[in-house]
Order: C-alpha cells, then structure tokens, then sequence
C-alpha cells in the first residue's frame, strides 16, 4: 500500500469521525432539549391537577393554544432529532466503508510483504476493532435516541444495553480509540 494512499485514508477516517463527533454532540442537545420540551408540555397539560381551586383562574382556552403550541414543538423537534439520526448513520456507513477500504490496503500490503505479517495483523485487528466499537456505540445511540423520540414504542431490551445506552456522552468512544490508538500505529507503521 502506498503511503500517501494510506495516509488519505487515514486522514478521511479521521476527518469523518470528527463529523460523527459533531452530529452526536447535536443528538445529546436535541435530546435534552426534548426531554426539556416534554417536561414543560406536561406541566402545561394540566395546570388544575394540584389545585382544583385554580379552575376559576384558568383560562382553558389558553391552555388549549399552549398544549397545541407544545404539542408542535414536539414534534419539530422529533423531527430533527430523527434527521440527526439518519446523518448519524449516513456518516457511520461512510466510516465504515472507509475503514473496509483502509482493511483491504492493509490485507493486499500484508501479501505482498510477508515480512511484516505481525504488524500488519495488529493493524488489521485494531481497525476491525474500531469497527466493531462504532458498531456497538451506534446501536446504543439510536436505541437511545429512539427511546427519547418514542419511549411507548421502543421494545424493551437488556438491562444492561439499556443502562449502558443511558451513559452515552457527546464524545465518541470510537473517535477516541481511533486517535488515540489505531491512528498513530497506522502513521508510525511504515509500509
């Protein structure tokens, strides 16, 4: 594999995965801000419930226009919550398809240099494993965004698949062992 090939690649995957990182930081703020919406949209549903005495002072009407104004909100921000969501796995399948070309470099410059067979299957294992991570963190995204956009309608999962997705944070566990690992072996390798 040439170097400047390589290196491209490299530099795409990384590039990529700072996209990733940029769309996930958008995911947890839009699903703050739901979760925030919803909240202030219950409170507004039923604004009597603890005081039925309050009925004489509230304007049902206005109540009304509030809910129907929350209820849009809502929905808004569903809906760019769920565009996010197709970003995210428009930007994972580009990842993923730069990671199988950077998989076949590394398993054509391991034919040809014998030699190097340990090291070149050291990368080869860290990149699958990179792959597997974003995989993993991915599904653990959408459920979590999906459970966000309809918790009535998502399937109940493991507990543990449920608790880890409830840990998701904006960075990208991926990215990091990207850059913080493969990426620097992939540079320091010479092939």
């Amino acid at each position: 594999m040439g170097g400047s090939k390589r290196n491209s690649l490299i530099s795409k995957i990384t590039d990529e995965f700072k996209r990733l990182e940029e769309i996930l930081n958008d995911i947890q703020s839009s699903i703050i801000f739901l979760e925030s919406l919803r909240r202030r949209a219950e409170k507004a549903e039923n604004p009597i419930e603890k005081d039925p005495a309050l009925l004489n002072y509230v304007n049902l009407a206005t109540v009304n226009r509030v809910v129907a104004s929350f209820s849009l909100s809502i929905a808004n921000s569903v809906e760019k919550l769920s565009n996010e969501v197709s970003k995210l796995l428009t930007e994972t399948a580009s990842i993923l398809r730069l990671l199988d070309s950077l998989t076949e470099e590394l398993q054509e410059a391991c034919r040809n240099q014998m030699q190097n067979f340990v090291v070149f299957n050291e990368l080869i294992l860290a990149v699958d494993e990179v792959r597997e991570v974003l995989i993993q963190e991915m599904d653990l995204t959408c459920y979590s965004t999906c459970l966000h956009i309809s918790p009535t309608l998502v399937p109940p999962v493991a507990l543990a698949f449920h608790l880890a997705s409830s840990y998701l944070s904006e960075r990208s566990v991926t990215f990091s062992l990207w850059r913080d690992e493969v990426s620097p072996m992939l540079s320091a390798c010479k092939i």
